[in-house]
């Protein structure tokens, strides 16, 4: 058992990206949100029509459920309850899972974002962003258990460009099955109409363990130390092999005590 008794402590959190998919943005994307349906893009990839899934193919739908009862059914990042970009990642490399391609503005800074959530627990898909056919910014390896939509984006400058080829990819799966992906809110947004960070000041803690690679950790949490039941703060945390951490919003608390356990 690990418990302490932790002070407050100061924690800025910045929300910039999602301020970024708000309406006084200038979103140059046709269909970000995928919100009329399949089109406004391009794709290497097969539209499933039914039947069995398979690597390579892709769908527009409210829920993955509607395509794998397998996958779950959760609702999409923009209101919940519309539409979203399914993609069942391809085993060949290079392939473009989305594409568009915009008219833009010369020797201006860009921010091209979308967000995106894995769904299952086979191998984790790692996302990339190309511009022009170059690869912008670094591999985004998306965490390892099913989790709630994340956003991602990367800045490009047009430079003397006044076309920009949009494209989003996966890094091929050649084992299979996994690498499954849903995405939604794509923005390609002029640098200068991306809204400034909103900082906030709060009670927070980091709890921080060193862990061993692969091996599930919870963190369990309770404001006395020997009178209240160890609740979970937070779902399953996947050691990284060096250090984990976990921030704990205190709120008005001004102590709590912690534990962190693996799972049997």
């Amino acid at each position: 058992m690990k418990s302490k008794h932790l002070a407050p402590i100061v924690s800025l959190v910045l929300s910039w990206l999602a301020l970024v998919s708000g309406t006084h943005a200038q979103n140059l994307v046709t269909n970000p949100g995928f919100e009329v349906g399949n089109t406004g893009f391009t794709t290497d990839y097969t539209l499933w029509t039914g039947g069995i899934t398979g690597q390579n193919l892709y769908a527009v739908t409210n829920s993955p459920q509607n395509v794998y009862a397998g996958w779950g059914s959760f609702g999409d990042h923009t209101t919940g309850s519309g539409k979203m970009l399914i993609v069942d990642g391809s085993t060949t490399t290079g392939r473009a899972f989305w594409r568009e391609t915009v008219s833009v503005a010369t020797n201006t800074f860009y921010l091209f974002s979308a967000w995106a959530l894995k769904f299952d627990s086979d191998s984790p898909p790692i996302l990339y962003f190309t511009v022009n056919g170059i690869q912008q910014g670094t591999f985004y390896v998306l965490p390892l258990m099913p989790s709630g939509w994340q956003g991602y984006g990367v800045t490009w400058s047009s430079g003397a460009s006044n076309t920009a080829v949009l494209e989003l990819r996966l890094q091929s799966n050649k084992a299979g099955p996994g690498n499954n992906i849903a995405i939604d809110d794509i923005a390609l947004i002029p640098y200068a109409d991306v809204p400034s960070p909103v900082a906030s000041i709060q009670n927070a803690v980091e709890i921080g363990w060193t862990s061993y690679s692969g091996a599930p950790y919870q963190v369990f949490w309770r404001s006395e130390a020997d009178t209240n039941t160890w609740l979970p703060l937070g779902g399953l945390v996947i050691g990284n092999g060096t250090t984990n951490y976990v921030c704990d919003p205190l709120a008005t608390q001004t102590r709590r005590f912690y534990r962190i356990a693996t799972p049997p």
